[in-house]
């Protein structure tokens, strides 16, 4: 949003760091999601392998509307 009101407005404001610097905090914390997925999704993967009940909650959570029905 802010990147795409900066464009709109480029004319008058050419300059994106103070937006990336602002953003920088969640950056930090997207690159730390990223790095753990892989290993995350595996140890996902095999507790539903092992637990039935739990692959079973977890494809029930991934259907339900407050997660965009991932699934």
């Amino acid at each position: 949003k802010d990147l795409n009101e900066r464009i709109e407005k480029w004319d008058t404001n050419p300059r994106l760091a103070d937006i990336f610097i602002k953003k920088g905090p969640f950056l930090k914390l997207y690159s730390s999601y990223i790095r753990n997925f892989e290993n995350a999704s595996a140890m996902l993967e095999d507790a539903c392998k092992k637990n039935s009940a739990f692959a079973t909650s977890v494809r029930e959570f991934e259907m339900s509307p407050r997660c965009a029905r991932l699934a």
